[in-house]
């Protein structure tokens, strides 16, 4: 019986802070697992024009649809939350897993964030252990997970 090749993940990465991505990215490459495909966004209004296929992601491989969103709140031009709420109205996009992964910690942000069906909300942790070890968790999660 032949094996089943796995597919990889894949990631869009909403986040402006570029020592977060170079964690996030090493984290994700010590995983184990097949590394993931990550997409790096630095803001909402791009992150939203990648996901519809706008402007300079018209191509499909350029802009694969993702299986999960990993998303900063703290983002310039378009705040997390207000690019949030534009993927979960979004017929097309609203079935992608959005995980915020913030240094927020702010009670209103998580609250919101889950009346928004939110898939999951992390507060970064400012131990680099334990930062690398939370996002090879939200990986390994999402990497086990039967995503359609």
């Amino acid at each position: 019986m032949g094996q089943k090749k796995s597919r990889n993940l894949v990631i869009l990465l909403v986040e402006d802070d570029v020592i977060d991505v170079k964690t996030i990215q090493r984290a994700i490459t010590f995983n184990g697992a097949p590394p993931p495909q990550i997409f790096v966004i630095q803001n909402g209004k791009e992150a939203l024009q990648f996901l519809r296929r706008e402007e300079k992601y018209e191509h499909p491989k350029d802009s694969p649809k993702p299986g999960i969103i990993l998303l900063d709140l703290n983002l310039p031009l378009m705040i997390g939350m207000e690019f949030f709420q534009v993927v979960k109205l979004d017929k097309d996009l609203k079935s992608i897993p959005v995980v915020v992964f913030t240094a927020s910690e702010g009670e209103k942000d998580r609250t919101e964030s889950y009346n928004l069906n939110i898939a999951r909300y992390f507060v970064k942790p400012m131990d680099l252990d334990k930062f690398i070890e939370t996002v090879q968790a939200i990986i390994r999660y999402w990497t086990l997970s039967k995503l359609p």
